[in-house]
């Protein structure tokens, strides 16, 4: 059954925007969230191929065991490191919010 004025029944938007703006910059803000998420990635990945590139060089030339398990665990350590980071830094771009939850004592 159709309720009496549903037409005019007020339109959900973001909080602080004029009426007609909101899509706007909506599509703004999201588009330079996803710019920004990409390039961060694709940055983030960059460095871990070098770091990654550069442990397998190091690994194929090693001729001492020990040596070679001291190579793998900082590698591993590292790179567990880095993607703990990088999820971080993404959470943070996606929920700014984040970041004043994990600062509160």
């Amino acid at each position: 059954m159709p309720t009496p004025n549903a037409d005019k029944a007020p339109r959900a938007q973001a909080p602080g925007l004029a009426p007609g703006d909101d899509m706007q910059q909506l599509n703004t803000a999201f588009w330079h969230g996803f710019q920004s998420f990409q390039r961060q990635s694709a940055d983030f990945l960059t460095r871990r191929l070098d770091e990654d590139r550069t442990f397998f060089a190091n690994a194929m030339t090693c001729k001492d065991a020990a040596e070679f398990t001291a190579l793998q665990q900082r590698w591993l350590a590292e790179m567990g490191e880095a993607y703990v980071e990088h999820g971080r830094a993404m959470l943070s771009l996606m929920l700014p919010e984040s970041d004043a939850e994990q600062a509160r004592p």
